[in-house]
């Protein structure tokens, strides 16, 4: 039989500092599905009775695609030394979630389903003040523009898997979204399911792939026998979320600290330094973005 997730997730959605992740990862995906809107293109190509929606890259797509970040500091040099202020408000905070989030990850034995959910709350509860500067953080990129929260949700340096994993089609945030998302950010929901089902499905699949086809009895794989190496992988993906939430804005600080992007003091160069090129793709892109508002 299957746990009753709603339930159990029921006291997660209680803490503030929960549902405020899940705010945060609900404008990430915001602003991923406008880049992807405006990245790619479905077109419906007839063959024979059959019809396809192959996807394909628009000119601002092209351009972005894997260089998100570094396309983003270009546009934003008027306002760089604001952005590089609030990294370094942002890292000491970012720096605490990941250190502790990891440290829960190898340190904390889940006995039981609720224990794990309460002792997830009990975090994000010793925690809020790191996530509140957080949630300011992605407030402060959302007002730039509607995919400037994209830096901290891109390939590199999350891989395009973890993205899948993490991603949800959305077009506002919505509370049924927001509990997804925070869902997904403390790792209880993963590939499109609960975790813990995911880890089950997974083992009895395993298990399967090793009996006699002619074998007809019940799988042992129950939720109980799952739950072990499922609360690992909750405790995992949770650290990771900051890990890579950290590392996105340590890239982007570095992308920033590049002598390309940053330009030197006036007394030196006035003019902003870019890579001689006759024709600029990045300004092509950025018409195109900006045509498509």
């Amino acid at each position: 039989m299957e746990p009753d997730f709603k339930a159990y997730h029921e006291r997660l959605f209680k803490s503030d500092p929960a549902l405020k992740l899940g705010r945060i990862h609900c404008a990430l995906l915001l602003a991923d599905n406008s880049y992807r809107n405006k990245a790619f293109v479905h077109k419906t190509v007839k063959e024979g009775e059959f019809n396809f929606t192959p996807v394909e890259l628009t000119l601002f797509g092209k351009e972005t695609i894997g260089v998100l970040v570094k396309w983003w500091v270009r546009k934003k040099v008027g306002g760089l030394g604001q952005i590089d202020n609030r990294i370094t408000e942002i890292l000491p905070h970012l720096n605490t979630l990941k250190r502790k989030s990891l440290r829960l990850s190898q340190s904390f034995s889940a006995r039981s389903y609720e224990g794990l959910i309460d002792k997830l709350k009990i975090f994000a509860e010793e925690h809020k003040d790191a996530i509140n500067r957080l949630n300011t953080f992605v407030l402060w990129l959302r007002e730039l523009d509607e995919i400037s929260p994209c830096v901290l949700f891109t390939h590199p340096p999350w891989s395009t898997t973890q993205i899948s994993d993490r991603y949800l089609k959305i077009e506002e945030c919505i509370e049924k979204h927001i509990h997804i998302s925070a869902e997904i950010v403390f790792g209880l929901w993963h590939n499109g399911m609960p975790t813990w089902a995911y880890v089950r499905n997974y083992m009895e699949s395993d298990w399967a792939d090793a009996q006699d086809p002619e074998y007809m009895g019940a799988s042992p794989i129950t939720y109980n026998v799952a739950f072990p190496q499922a609360a690992n992988k909750i405790l995992y993906e949770f650290s990771l979320y900051f890990q890579k939430i950290r590392d996105s804005v340590e890239m982007l600080q570095s992308v920033i600290d590049d002598p390309v992007y940053n330009p030197l003091p006036e007394s030196e160069e006035p003019d902003f330094l870019v890579p001689p090129i006759t024709i600029d793709p990045y300004e092509q892109a950025w018409r195109e973005y900006n045509s498509s508002c």
